[in-house]
């Protein structure tokens, strides 16, 4: 039997979690110990919540609020998660040493978890990282941008790699561990596996790399309850931030269309505000598969998991929304 620590630490959306559930439910089968450690308990419990699963608070980031413009690559978008501030850094690597200390695991298995991965990596734990393109880049340096269609100076990535390996580079020193020589090596010597599909790499079909497909599975959510009011039906999962929901919604009440609506982060006192007598909303992540096979018409923010679900692709024009 295998301790495995399973880890979730940056990002918001559910698709950090769903996708991890049939990797757990694999390793539970096997006779593996599972613990997953996450950075929000409270969407854990939404999706992990009847699966027997134990759950841990990850080591959360506390840097201070600093404005940053958007991400060129992975090593700038490190820096806006906290790494350009050295306390919260150290804190973090810290706290994943003492959580290794604890729990003895034969295996860190990470979702978008760069400072678990770091913290493996600095004292010879078994590693395997899971995800997108955009949480597992090319073995680069610098980072490749994240914006292709823009002319970024290749001095530009550098400088920002270069701002954050010495960032973390200042932190592995005083501890005694072996420092990066680049960016990519957070992920040296880990199995990774790309969960998407050559097309939704957010770098670009890759050459000598193997693709496993994302992994589709809608979870536990509820199914869509909404009365049948016309011949057009509308799901919208979007963020309650996103700029342009209220306009969205003006024009639902205006068409009268029939929705079904998951607004993560919602108060639950904004359904009046911005529903209306077509309009359901639900306060718990649905069963994506139900839903989508019961609409003609989806609004997302193009997020990778619900982009790349089979009955998704068929129906979703997912950047009708922007991207999050």
């Amino acid at each position: 039997m295998k301790r495995i620590l399973v880890c979730w630490e940056l990002g918001g959306g559910y698709g950090h979690l769903y996708p991890l559930l049939p990797f757990i439910s694999e390793f539970k089968r096997l006779g593996d110990d599972v613990v997953v450690a996450v950075k929000n308990l409270a969407r854990a419990e939404q999706v992990f919540g009847g699966h027997e699963i134990r759950v841990l608070q990850a080591p959360a980031w506390s840097a201070p609020e600093r404005p940053f413009p958007v991400s060129v690559n992975y090593a700038q978008n490190l820096l806006r998660n906290g790494y350009w501030y050295n306390p919260a850094l150290m804190g973090s690597l810290r706290a994943w040493l003492n959580l290794f200390d604890i729990w003895q695991p034969d295996l860190v298995f990470a979702d978008h978890s760069p400072t678990a991965l770091l913290a493996a990596r600095s004292v010879g734990i078994p590693r395997a990282a899971v995800g997108s393109g955009f949480i597992l880049p090319p073995p680069l340096s610098p980072m490749p941008s994240l914006q292709p269609w823009f002319p970024i100076p290749r001095k530009v990535l550098e400088a920002r790699e270069k701002e954050v390996l010495d960032r973390i580079n200042s932190t592995l020193r005083p501890l005694g561990f072996n420092i990066l020589d680049r960016i990519a090596d957070l992920f040296e010597g880990a199995e990774t596996f790309l969960t998407t599909f050559p097309e939704l790499d957010h770098y670009g079909p890759r050459s000598g790399v193997r693709y496993w497909g994302p992994t589709d599975f809608s979870g536990n959510g509820i199914g869509s309850t909404w009365e049948k009011r016309g011949s057009i039906k509308l799901f919208i999962y979007l963020h309650y931030r996103y700029r342009f929901l209220r306009e969205i919604f003006d024009q639902i009440r205006k068409l009268d269309l029939p929705t079904l609506a998951f607004i993560r982060d919602m108060p639950e006192g904004e359904t009046g505000t911005l529903g209306g007598r077509s309009v359901e909303f639900s306060f718990s992540p649905v069963d994506l598969e139900k839903v989508v096979a019961q609409s003609n018409f989806v609004i997302t923010h193009g997020g990778v998991n619900t982009s790349s679900f089979p009955a998704a692709l068929r129906k979703t024009s997912s950047d009708f929304a922007g991207a999050s």
